[in-house]
């Protein structure tokens, strides 16, 4: 967390944002982290009994639109396997 603290840090200026298209950085990643928790969460059971998560599509996807400290933010967020 450290390592995300830093690039946030460094990217302060850039975070407050907007992307091209006129959206608000921090309303993306808010979206991306709610996104990415949400599908770590809901897990899909195969027939076999494999569990995938589909927590990599969201997190590949901020990493796309957002600069490094949000996606770096949306990630260790993201991953999270079980809330308690």
């Amino acid at each position: 967390m450290v390592f995300v603290a830093t690039l946030l840090y460094l990217e302060r200026g850039v975070i407050t944002g907007r992307t091209p298209g006129g959206i608000d950085f921090l309303l993306l990643a808010a979206f991306y982290t709610l996104f990415a928790l949400a599908t770590s969460q809901a897990p899909v059971y195969t027939s076999t009994g494999l569990r995938l998560t589909m927590s990599l599509a969201p997190t590949f996807a901020a990493a796309l639109v957002l600069p490094p400290g949000l996606t770096a933010l949306v990630a260790a967020i993201g991953s999270i396997d079980r809330l308690p």
